[in-house]
């Protein structure tokens, strides 16, 4: 086992867990679609800074065109999911996106035609079950925020469905990682330009938020991602991409202060439970397929 894979993909997943805290900080001051604009925005004008000075680096438009489609697949997923937290909490937010790994395999069975091993079916079923009762279903309490990160979960479904059929072709995910931070940002940022406001006081807990989201979740985890994944397992990779959701709560907790009812700590550790089983199976019947935590 490559052991700075392993480093680079934990490093990855704390990065992603604290961007669900670091949503809610931005929700202060920005829209959405300036939070995911803005953050996409950043990281490429960091990235693009960075091609001269990282040698042998060039513009590659065969890796523009591959960063296409979940380009835009991963904006709106960051639409939603920044969407639903106006409305759920962040521990909430982290969960119930964990769930994109039910759907990968399903990606998989429709769209490439392959076969799921059966217990996969029980795998959804505990999955919806600690969805329920996270989101208070029990109390017939729908909250609103909670059906907009499902919504983006399933594009994260899509995105890491589509991320695995073109892994192979990407040659540097650093320069994959440029080109992908400027295509997820055109579609937030020009909706964000013509049909909101742009914010008026910026908090500083705001402005914190949103740097931390563009360089370390996006332009660094990224990154990580795409790097880390060319020397490990999909099993191992999507095990530890696990550990994003637990961590998002902790920091959620003691930064955030929010809490959790017994029956919605029994409904994480449901979706938790769900999660980790359908990484071991779909490990062993799909080995192309790329996983990554949101």
């Amino acid at each position: 086992m490559n052991l700075l894979a392993v480093f680079e993909l934990c490093f990855g997943s704390i990065l992603w867990a604290f961007s669900f805290v670091a949503t809610t900080w931005c929700l202060e001051s920005f829209s959405p679609a300036y939070i995911v604009g803005l953050r996409f925005l950043i990281s490429f004008l960091i990235s693009f800074v960075l091609f001269h000075v990282i040698p042998r680096r060039k513009i590659d438009f065969e890796t523009i065109k591959i960063a296409l489609i979940p380009s835009i697949l991963l904006s709106l997923l960051m639409i939603f999911t920044a969407w639903g937290q106006k409305y759920t909490t962040a521990t909430n937010s982290s969960f119930i996106t964990c769930l994109y790994v039910l759907y990968v395999p399903l990606f998989e069975k429709f769209v490439s035609k392959k076969q799921i091993p059966n217990i996969y079916w029980l795998f959804i079923l505990i999955g919806l079950s600690g969805s329920a009762l996270i989101c208070n279903l029990q109390h017939f309490n729908l909250n609103s925020g909670d059906i907009l990160v499902a919504i983006g979960s399933l594009f994260a479904g899509a995105q890491i469905f589509w991320f695995g059929l073109v892994a192979k072709k990407i040659k540097s995910g650093f320069v994959f990682n440029t080109w992908q931070s400027f295509l997820s940002m055109l579609l937030p940022m020009f909706y964000a330009i013509g049909f909101e406001k742009p914010p008026t006081h910026v908090t500083e807990k705001a402005w914190w938020g949103l740097i931390i989201m563009s360089i370390g979740s996006t332009l660094i985890g990224f990154a990580l991602q795409v790097r880390a994944q060319k020397k490990i397992s999909a099993s191992t990779a999507s095990i530890i991409y696990q550990i994003e959701s637990p961590i998002a709560a902790i920091f959620a907790y003691f930064l955030l202060k929010e809490r959790l009812s017994h029956s919605q700590l029994l409904g994480a550790a449901l979706i938790f439970a769900a999660a980790l089983g359908a990484s071991f199976f779909s490990s062993r019947q799909f080995k192309n397929t790329d996983v990554r935590m949101t």
